[in-house]
C-alpha cells in the first residue's frame, strides 16, 4: 500500500482481512477467532486435552521428505521458512498423526524417538 501511495486507517485494515476470510465485517471474524480460541469442554466439565504435536529435528530436507513422505507415506500439510535460506519448519500428518519437522537448530533433540500407539493405548509393532 506504500508503494501505492495508499494509506488505510486500522479499522479499514481490519474490514478487508474480514473480506479476505469471507466475512462482511471485522466484528464477526473476531467472534468466530474468539470461539475458536476457547478450549473444548468435555460433558464431564473438563477442559478436553488434544494429543501432543511432536517436533523432530532434521538436517537434509530433501531426505527428510524422502523418509516421511515418500516412505511412511506421511503428506505435507504446511511448511514455513522466515526467508529465502532460512530453515525449514513444516507439518506433516498421517491417519490423524501429526509430526512437525524442523530445520531449526535447538529444536527438538537429535535422534528423538516416537512411539505411536494403536487405539487401545498399546504400542504399535
Amino acid at each position: 500500500m506504500q508503494i501505492a501511495n495508499t494509506s488505510l486507517s486500522h479499522s479499514e485494515a481490519l474490514e478487508i482481512v474480514a473480506s479476505q476470510f469471507g466475512y462482511d465485517q471485522w466484528n464477526i471474524l473476531s467472534a468466530k477467532i474468539d470461539t475458536a480460541d476457547k478450549p473444548a469442554q468435555r460433558q464431564d466439565g473438563h477442559v478436553g486435552i488434544q494429543p501432543p504435536i511432536p517436533i523432530f529435528r532434521i538436517f537434509d530436507v530433501a531426505k527428510a521428505m524422502e523418509f516421511y513422505c515418500g516412505f511412511l507415506g506421511f503428506t505435507l500439510d504446511w511448511e514455513h521458512r522466515f526467508g529465502d535460506n532460512s530453515p525449514l519448519y513444516c507439518q506433516v500428518a498421517r491417519e490423524g498423526m501429526i509430526l512437525h519437522l524442523s530445520e531449526h537448530a535447538g529444536d527438538a533433540s537429535p535422534g528423538a524417538r516416537l512411539c505411536p500407539c494403536r487405539r487401545r493405548g498399546r504400542p504399535a509393532g
